[in-house]
């Protein structure tokens, strides 16, 4: 008979997990110690429990496996809260498993018991539950193992008293009836009525969400937008890092980039279509509402029927898996363009034009862009950015107010360089970064973008990074004053800077390169525009753990994009 630690070990095991992510404690002793006989799984430590979550976040993105946490004790799960959160809001495959005190407790001292909390992470997670027999084990793992996977992807909760930990369940057979998780689509008539919809349709523009880069759907996307010749618009905030991916390349014939409420090509085209296909959106920002012809016929695809026609009226949905949807619409679309192929080719022909003197246009801002200043602007870096970071590189980006700069005007060459999170946890970016370059197989260079605020909220997350010491370039812009928030707050009232001191950090002995150099990690410091291209090459050529800070404009209105 094995004990419910050994259970769970045997479970993961044979579902192909190499590595756990977690903080262990006193409480799970047993499953510490069954999995350090088992050379098979290793397992990751952080030093607190929310990078936890987040460096599983990140090695889950890039394998595109299920990411494992433990973690070790009910605070810890309400620490972590956040990163949950965030977790389901990006559609990230975790199981979290968590050691809680004995049952005993339950009676004898339930101040210390983490009582109802499996009803407490319930709302940011798909299942959960706390397993209160050995017997339960198996299964319970299978089934959150499954049901993470399952679309919509998310993450699923166990929690395990300690006692029954080292229980040993009455079972003498442990075989496991593993099953693919499930994949639903819409059905081939409604596919049908979309597919003809969109050949008819005069002006059609395709608005791609964040579930493209969830369903990994961006080749997909790619080769519908190729057989229309419809431009595509990647959904994204003005300001902020909150998208998970790049849905198509910058290059891309048909892309015109994430949204800009001040571009006048994309305005135009959301005014002048006659049908919109929205794949994975929420398109739940009010500036793109204004911009959207209201008589356009909207075809809305989603994992989740609830978001269907949610701000606005759908006339047609694809509910289900977004890349088997996809897959479908293709095989569809394929099949009865034959009779619009002349319509085709001339909106073809006049898109890739419009699109291409656009992207001459955006290159045009850079090029007026001098690298000889008193301080380092956002175009400065972006400059930089392109020089140095041009090929071969994911990046993390977390870097708040420089996001929209970045999503404009870096030269993205593949859709997976990269990653971002919807969920606004603040301090995510540099575990998960971590968690990224813990399966990084491709070796190819990994680049955290954080602000100083986020860096400042995960100065643990260097512990874990001087620890395991993984190749990762963590670039702090720093401009020493909360630009997002200054940007924010200058829109409630009339912008005055001593209302808003309490927002800066000028004047605090915050020195972020002793910080990072205290822990052995190399660090360089950049404060004038002529130093970022000589400075970020000496930085990635460095085979190991490096902090650049980038001492920014602190003049608000230089952040205003």
């Amino acid at each position: 008979m094995l004990t419910t630690a050994e259970i769970i070990t045997e479970v993961l095991k044979k579902w192909g997990v190499e590595k756990i992510f977690g903080t262990p404690s006193t409480l799970e002793t047993d499953f510490v110690t069954s999995l350090k006989k088992n050379s098979q799984i290793e397992l990751i430590t952080s030093y607190e429990d929310d990078l936890a979550i987040a460096m599983a976040s990140g090695y889950a993105k890039l394998s595109q496996k299920t990411g494992v946490v433990n973690l070790g004790t009910p605070e810890g799960v309400m620490n972590s809260l956040g990163f949950v959160k965030s977790a389901f809001e990006n559609q990230i495959p975790l199981v979290i498993i968590s050691a809680v005190p004995s049952l005993y407790s339950e009676v004898y001292e339930p101040d210390h018991d983490g009582f109802g909390l499996s009803h407490l992470i319930e709302n940011y997670c798909k299942w959960s539950w706390k397993i209160n027999s050995p017997d339960q084990a198996a299964y319970a793992l299978e089934k959150a193992m499954k049901l993470s996977q399952t679309p919509p992807f998310g993450p699923t909760f166990l929690a395990i008293p300690k006692d029954i930990f080292s229980a040993k369940s009455t079972k003498t057979n442990y075989s496991l009836h593993r099953s693919k998780p499930y994949k639903s689509n819409s059905s081939q008539a409604n596919n049908e009525r979309v597919s003809l919809v969109l050949l008819k349709a005069k002006n059609p523009i395709i608005v791609a969400g964040t579930q493209i880069a969830a369903y990994n759907s961006q080749s997909e996307l790619a080769e519908i937008s190729e057989i229309l010749g419809t431009p595509v618009i990647s959904e994204a905030p003005d300001q902020g890092s909150q998208v998970l991916g790049i849905n198509l390349q910058y290059y891309h014939p048909y892309h015109l980039g994430f949204y800009y409420n001040k571009d006048k090509v994309m305005k135009n085209y959301l005014k002048n279509t006659d049908c919109i296909l929205e794949i994975g959106t929420k398109v739940n920002y009010s500036t793109m509402f204004k911009d959207i012809n209201p008589k356009a016929i909207i075809i809305h695809a989603s994992d989740n029927p609830l978001e269907i026609g949610k701000h606005h009226v759908a006339t047609y949905a694809l509910v289900g898996d977004i890349k088997t949807n996809l897959d479908e619409l293709i095989s569809t679309l394929k099949r009865y363009q034959w009779p619009y192929e002349k319509q085709l080719e001339k909106r073809k022909k006049q898109n890739r034009e419009i699109i291409q003197k656009s992207l001459i246009e955006r290159q045009k801002v850079l090029d007026k862009v001098v690298l000889n200043d008193k301080t380092i602007k956002p175009l400065h870096l972006i400059k930089a950015l392109n020089e140095v970071f041009n090929k071969d590189t994911i990046f993390v980006d977390e870097s708040q107010s420089f996001s929209n700069f970045f999503k404009r005007f870096f030269r993205f060459v593949s859709t997976h360089d990269v990653f971002g999170t919807i969920g606004g946890q603040k301090g995510w970016g540099l575990p998960f970064a971590i968690g990224l370059s813990i399966f990084n197989q491709q070796k190819k260079r990994l680049v955290c973008l954080v602000s100083e605020a986020s860096f400042l909220k995960s100065l643990q997350g260097l512990l874990a990074l001087a620890k395991y010491k993984t190749p990762l370039h963590v670039l702090v812009i720093n401009n020493k004053g909360f630009a997002s928030m200054h940007l924010e707050y200058k829109k409630s009232f009339r912008f005055d800077k001593k209302k808003l001191e309490f927002l800066s950090l000028v004047g605090q002995t915050i020195n972020l390169e002793t910080l990072a150099q205290g822990l052995g990690i190399k660090t360089f410091s950049i404060n004038k525009p002529q130093d970022l291209i000589t400075t970020l090459e000496k930085a990635q050529s460095i085979k190991e753990p490096v902090v650049v800070e980038i001492v920014m404009t602190q003049d608000p209105n230089e952040w205003v994009s």
